[in-house]
């Protein structure tokens, strides 16, 4: 979730990207040498005891050294009692996973996949140990139960919580390598065990059977995600949460599950709380709540790089790029065993300062990403604004040497790399930025981190070379969106809407490098409709804007017209009451 907002999702999701066969030979290595270490490894005595209040306190404990970023002391915490229990089990996976998000490892690969198995074996050994409902082969096959109903279900519940968890784990593990029909898979996998656990929860509440709050928190947890999930899936991809089985999604029902898995204070409290955390901020205009949340967060993990991390998006989403600069650099400091987290760190701080327009600061941590991570990730995006530094800081030289090598860097499918991989071919060709854009870039930089006063004026000044190039359209179009967007956000809705009609009227003569001045106009008047009360003529703007095709941000402007679209029908149906 938060990497959508931060980018956009790994691969565009259609029939033309189902590619299974490039990763076989390596998956089915890993998996074998995974069995073949599960066949010496795996110890699991079942001593048909729910999990205590001991364990969950062990596994709190856990967590606060994971959330603060202190992956050996977490795995020292635990390894000696993983084959104890499946929750202790599944903490110890996290760990690995986390190490593998950090560091896409052959080596961390299997550990995870290891570490995985070995929680699915357990969950899997309560599952057909304590089933409520199974076939007379299994009811066969299965040791004589010699635990009260009560603690059967309870046992039960925790089998295929734990089982959907490990899918959900495989689920990730393949959508990071791309790998889609997997990823799919377990999925869909994931949800039939979620919509089972809900179904056993139910049940047990209705025959006034106990349940552990930590345990509902965990499925509070699983399903408050999906909810929010699929209401992120475009809706030309409706079909994609059916084929998952999922019926309908809100995410008014995301958040009341997400809160009462906080409330339960559940081993997944944290993540569950920085779910929030984006619900608010994004799609319930409530930043000061979720930055309230975070600063709570922040008070009990103090030392947790990643807490800083997300409040570093906060801050700046909402304008406050000092704020974003404090908590990157807090980000930093305690992320210094984590050469990823270290890493995009530093993207991130010198994305900051590229939006306050300095030029140095920015260059000098933007390349220290650049000359130091090992995944294409944020390459070329990040080339393409180092060589504008470069630009602005006397190193001309040295652009077309950096330039050159973006090609290698480009993921297929990945907008920001496809921008950064055009707009260089186009400057090397030219022999530089040309004047126009020189000083459009600090302009649209500036409107970027929502200091729309500072860009009003810097764009002003490229008037002069509009004067001198009346016949280029596309410099007349990209000005005009500008400077309307920058009234917008300062709400002078009259004065931006007329700077959007001169804009749209570039229409027929503007090519691809000016082409996504269209939607983002459209969009732009949807959002000052909304603010108005106009709900029908919002959606008519926003109809417009997804009909505009064939630009650089076509992909991602589709999640926030979903957005908006959802705010549109929400105030539309708050109006009506």
């Amino acid at each position: 979730y938060t990497t959508q907002i931060e980018m956009e999702p790994q691969q565009s999701i259609s029939e033309d990207s189902f590619d299974e066969n490039q990763h076989l030979q390596a998956q089915t290595e890993i998996e074998q040498e995974t069995n073949d270490r599960l066949d010496v490894d795996f110890e699991y005595n079942d001593i048909g005891i729910p999990t205590s209040p001991e364990i969950w306190e062990q596994l709190k404990q856990a967590q606060m050294l994971l959330w603060n970023t202190k992956l050996d002391d977490t795995d020292a915490l635990l390894v000696d009692d993983v084959d104890t229990n499946v929750w202790l089990a599944g903490c110890y996976a996290e760990v690995a996973f986390w190490r593998f998000s950090f560091d896409e490892t052959p080596e961390n690969e299997q550990e995870v996949n290891y570490r995985l198995k070995y929680m699915s074996n357990i969950a899997n050994v309560l599952y057909s140990n304590y089933n409520t409902n199974p076939s007379l082969l299994k009811r066969f096959r299965r040791k004589k139960l010699t635990v009260s109903k009560d603690v059967q279900y309870q046992l039960f519940l925790e089998g295929i919580v734990s089982s959907a968890y490990v899918q959900l784990g495989y689920c990730m593990i393949n959508f990071r390598k791309q790998s889609v029909l997997k990823g799919g898979y377990y999925l869909r996998s994931a949800w039939k065990k979620f919509s089972e656990a809900v179904k056993i929860r139910d049940e047990m509440i209705k025959s006034n059977m106990r349940a552990n709050p930590e345990l509902l928190g965990m499925i509070n947890f699983g399903v408050g995600l999906f909810h929010v999930a699929i209401t992120l899936i475009p809706p030309n991809f409706t079909w994609l949460a059916k084929l998952i089985g999922f019926e309908t999604a809100s995410r008014e029902q995301a958040l009341e599950e997400l809160e009462e898995a906080r409330l339960n204070n559940s081993p997944k409290t944290v993540e569950a709380s920085l779910v929030i955390v984006g619900l608010k901020n994004f799609f319930f205009d409530e930043e000061e709540e979720a930055l309230a949340i975070l600063d709570e967060l922040k008070e009990q993990y103090p030392e947790s790089a990643l807490i800083y991390y997300f409040k570093g998006f906060l801050c700046r989403n909402k304008g406050d790029l000092r704020g974003a600069i404090e908590q990157f650099k807090e980000a930093l400091k305690y992320a210094v065993d984590i050469k990823h987290l270290v890493l995009t760190a530093r993207y991130h701080l010198g994305y900051t300062y590229f939006l306050m327009n300095k030029w140095e600061k920015s260059q000098a941590n933007l390349l220290e990403f650049l000359q130091n991570a090992e995944a294409n990730r944020f390459k070329p995006y990040a080339a393409y604004k180092i060589g504008f530094c470069f630009w602005m800081t006397n190193r001309r030289d040295e652009i077309n040497d950096l330039y050159s090598r973006i090609d290698d860097w480009v993921r297929p499918n990945q907008s920001f790399d496809l921008f950064a991989q055009d707009r260089t071919r186009t400057i090397m060709e030219n022999g530089g930025f040309d004047p126009f854009y020189e000083l459009y870039i600090p302009a649209l930089a500036l409107h970027e981190g929502k200091k729309y006063g500072n860009a009003i004026k810097q764009v002003e000044q490229v008037i002069p070379i509009l004067k001198e190039n009346k016949d280029n359209r596309n410099y007349y179009a990209l000005y005009y969106w500008l400077k309307g967007s920058c009234l917008k956000g300062r709400k002078k809705y009259d004065r931006a809407e007329s700077m959007f009609k001169l804009a749209l009227s570039c229409k027929n003569d503007i090519d691809k490098q000016a082409l996504h001045v269209l939607p983002m106009t459209w969009f732009d008047k949807a959002e000052i409709a909304l603010e108005q009360k106009q709900f029908s003529e919002a959606i008519t703007y926003l109809n417009n804007a997804s009909k505009c095709k064939g630009h650089h941000w076509e992909r991602l402007l589709s999640y926030r017209i979903k957005g908006l679209r959802d705010k549109v029908k929400k105030a539309r149906e708050s109006s009506d009451l």
